[in-house]
């Protein structure tokens, strides 16, 4: 990782207003869990570019990181409104509200098994 976070130096610095070296400098951070930097870098990409598609979906994955589920969500509305066909975006909604399913399925059996009360 440490020669992908020199190259991504190298962009920034020949151009710092470049939404995709700071996208690409967020990933970076993301996959070495730090997502705070991540936020970060990808607040600069947006910064930049306000419509980048992916930076939003970086940022939404880094909330998910930091168990941020509701702005995680929020963000990955966003992209969709932008974009409604990215299959990324629709990914990673499904992934972040799959633990939420699962969890009402859940109790949605535990409530129909438990049936209706008994009379005395």
């Amino acid at each position: 990782m440490r020669g992908a976070g020199a190259a991504f130096e190298a962009a920034l610095r020949a151009d710092p207003r470049s939404p995709q070296a700071w996208n690409n400098r967020g990933n970076l951070m993301l996959a070495t869990q730090r997502p705070e930097a991540a936020i970060a870098c990808y607040e600069r990409a947006l910064a930049l570019r306000a419509d980048y598609l992916e930076a939003l979906i970086g940022r939404a994955g880094a909330k998910k990181q930091l168990q941020c589920f509701d702005e995680a969500l929020a963000g990955l509305n966003a992209a969709l409104a932008l974009e409604p066909r990215s299959d990324h975006a629709r990914n990673n909604k499904a992934v972040l509200l799959l633990p939420s399913a699962a969890i009402s399925k859940r109790a949605g059996s535990f409530t129909n098994r438990a049936g209706p009360p008994s009379a005395p």
